[in-house]
């Protein structure tokens, strides 16, 4: 073998070698009391497909489980993503006694972390206790160089409530003002709504300091909270629904049997017991853009181009064709470059392809805010609506010709004529 294959083989073997996880783990029961636990391990990672695999293991009360090789399993390094560092990979221990349905109300596990299956190579021992079934802890490795980078779920929270106090009281000081008081329903920002979410919260008792780090740095719409926190914080939250149907026939029914139904379900219920009760918006999509009308039945579609060309003032001969003829280029909407060389009428119904889209999708947009407004509205409470329009358009993450006010992008003066979201997002 020629010595630089040979040297290549052996820094490709090093390289794995230094990314290789090796990291066991197990853990034990200290509280619930029990016999016998069924615990299903898992995780979430910062990279498609984000989340880590599902390993379910049965463990006697107070017995250490055996040990859960998660060599194999996909963990990356802390990783430099648009939004800053990115944390290590985490690890969710979800347990529940065998044989019984109910969920656990409260748990305290001790947990070992070791980069053998062994007592004497155990780099890191914990114990995390929590109000629900689960507790969650990262995962960094190689674990005896970023040992002291490791944090539970109650270590995390505790170090943003203590940083969000120190930012903002330093900024009071400068400031010459007192120490912040913030009263249990008190909120910084009273006339402009910043919004956040708590992604996945599994403790309510971390959920509960997390919400009052995110209120000392003024937030006050904040997701994925329950609505116990949030009534006790004098809080608004937000919902969504992924409704957007291109046919306004199909639309209403499709609404009801899901949409419609779990809002009525969920405002029937009583005050103050869901997350309903607490809407500042309800989020239509997210990242929206131009419907996709590759799967829309032909004839429908050509004939929504064609009244839309009749309303735009064109006739068969300022189109330069028939337009009963004409049919609809859904396909060519997503093609690298529209036909530039074309016959100027070709050009044009491309043209029109792209305005339609827009203003159709628009118009299907305050269709579903027409839903909801009336889904709402039927259980006497009202409701505001919100979307955030696609940037990837803008940051030329699509490629050309889909930049800039391209036509997969929405127009949003289309959506301000056509009154279509109470509120658009950025």
């Amino acid at each position: 073998m020629p010595r630089c294959a040979l040297l290549s083989v052996i820094l490709a073997t090093a390289s794995s070698a230094v990314w290789a996880a090796d990291v066991f783990v197990r853990f034990r029961f200290i509280q619930p009391e029990g016999q016998q636990f069924r615990v299903v391990a898992g995780g979430h990672i910062h990279e498609p497909n984000w989340y880590l695999p599902s390993q379910s293991v049965e463990v006697a009360g107070k017995q250490w489980s055996q040990w859960l090789d998660l060599t194999k399993w996909p963990l990356h390094g802390r990783l430099n993503r648009s939004g800053g560092i990115a944390e290590w990979p985490s690890m969710k221990l979800s347990v529940q006694r065998v044989g019984k349905g109910e969920r656990l109300s409260g748990c305290l596990l001790e947990v070992q972390l070791a980069d053998r299956p062994d007592e004497q190579s155990v780099v890191i021992t914990f114990q995390e206790r929590s109000e629900s079934d689960t507790i969650g802890f990262l995962l960094p490795h190689p674990l005896r160089q970023n040992k002291e980078q490791f944090e539970t779920g109650s270590q995390m929270t505790a170090r943003h409530l203590a940083w969000a106090r120190q930012a903002v009281n330093a900024r009071r000081a400068a400031a010459g003002l007192p120490e912040l008081q913030l009263g249990e329903k008190d909120r910084r920002l009273k006339h402009f709504e910043l919004i956040t979410s708590l992604w996945g919260p599994y403790d309510p008792g971390l959920a509960r300091r997390s919400v009052e780090a995110l209120r000392l740095l003024g937030f006050n719409v904040i997701g994925g909270v329950g609505p116990e926190i949030l009534g006790q914080a004098d809080l608004r939250t937000y919902t969504a629904t992924w409704h957007l149907h291109a046919d306004p026939d199909e639309s209403p029914a499709v609404w009801q049997k899901a949409d419609g139904t779990r809002i009525a379900k969920e405002l029937s219920k009583p005050p103050g017991s869901s997350a309903y009760h607490f809407l500042a918006h309800y989020v239509i999509c997210d990242e929206i853009q131009t419907l996709d009308f590759r799967r829309v039945a032909p004839e429908k579609l050509n004939q929504w181009f064609r009244d839309y060309l009749r309303s735009k003032g064109e006739t068969d001969g300022t189109l330069g064709q028939p337009i009963d003829k004409v049919v609809y280029p859904a396909s060519a909407m997503y093609e690298k470059t529209l036909p530039r060389n074309a016959d100027l009428s070709t050009r044009k119904v491309m043209y029109y392809a792209g305005k339609f889209g827009q203003w159709w999708s628009v118009k299907q947009l305050r269709q579903t805010t027409d839903l909801l407004r009336q889904s709402f509205g039927t259980a006497g409470a009202t409701v505001r609506t919100e979307t955030l329009p696609s940037d990837h358009c803008f940051f030329n993450a699509w490629g050309p010709p889909h930049t800039a006010m391209g036509y997969r992008g929405l127009d949003f003066f289309e959506i301000a004529a056509q009154e279509a979201v109470d509120i658009v997002s950025a």
